[in-house]
């Protein structure tokens, strides 16, 4: 099959377009995915980097955890049928490939209203938002989101996606008991402590892959069901061929990026 392999890591240009063999036979509780498209995150272009230290992945490896699909093959005790359309939540093998292989849990029914490419731009964008609104800052009705820094004061919720610019900002601009949520950051911040305790704030950071099974499975039921009555729909800026990986990690940073990159294998 055709994959995007990184064997170094660095900048985009390590991303190559290759040969490499399909996955083996889904075992027990894993199901083979044949991807249609492919989300594009800016945490691919840490790890594609070496970002994530003792976390980074063996080389070599296949990026990509977000992909829409059909099944292709199912191993025993799955509950799925072949050519059933799904999204991933992470796979075993890399999702920047014609191929994924999944476990039974990392695989998602797509709803008919939301097509691949969408699909493929659900699980951390979404689960991320999820994660950070409602099971860390418990934000309420009547209080005031801020999503992205504008002026402003006494807010109650930020959700911040550039903490090494904005998260000293931040703190200044929150009410009584308001809570910053990081889901961001590309360097350090230097902050003053006194901006937290005299308004009695908190800041959460939210780091995907160590979120709990319970709460994981919460963030995916209500992800599942706003797809499903369509109160959510990735909005997709482009939708790139397999061998432009390189391209969409460069324009995945770019500053004002907007909407969801796709890989089409």
């Amino acid at each position: 099959m055709k994959a995007i392999s990184v064997s170094e890591f660095g900048g985009p240009e390590v991303l190559k377009l290759e040969d490499v063999p399909d996955p083996r036979p889904p075992q027990s509780g894993e199901v083979l995915i044949s991807v249609n498209a492919t989300g594009v995150n800016p945490y691919d272009t840490y790890m594609r980097s070496g970002a994530y230290g003792s976390g980074n992945p063996a080389l070599p490896f296949v990026p990509g955890s977000d992909a829409a699909g059909v099944v292709e093959s199912i191993g025993a005790e799955v509950d799925l049928t072949l050519g059933q359309p799904v999204y991933t939540t992470g796979t075993i093998t890399g999702a920047y490939a014609e191929l994924a292989l999944c476990k039974r849990s990392q695989v998602h029914l797509l709803p008919a209203c939301v097509n691949f490419s969408q699909g493929a731009g659900v699980y951390v964008p979404y689960a991320t938002a999820y994660r950070a609104l409602f099971q860390l800052a418990r934000a309420r009705p009547s209080e005031t989101l801020l999503v992205h820094i504008t002026n402003g004061c006494g807010v109650d919720v930020i959700l911040e996606v550039l903490a090494n610019v904005n998260l000293s900002h931040d703190l200044k601009m929150l009410a009584y008991r308001g809570r910053v949520v990081v889901v961001g950051c590309r360097g350090n911040v230097e902050i003053n402590p006194r901006d937290i305790m005299t308004r009695e704030a908190a800041v959460f950071g939210v780091f995907l892959w160590k979120v709990p099974g319970v709460e994981a499975s919460e963030a995916h039921a209500a992800v599942q069901a706003g797809l499903g009555n369509g109160t959510l729909r990735p909005v997709i800026a482009a939708e790139l061929p397999l061998a432009s990986a390189p391209d969409a990690h460069r324009r995945v940073m770019e500053p004002g990026a907007r909407g969801k990159i796709v890989l089409i294998p």
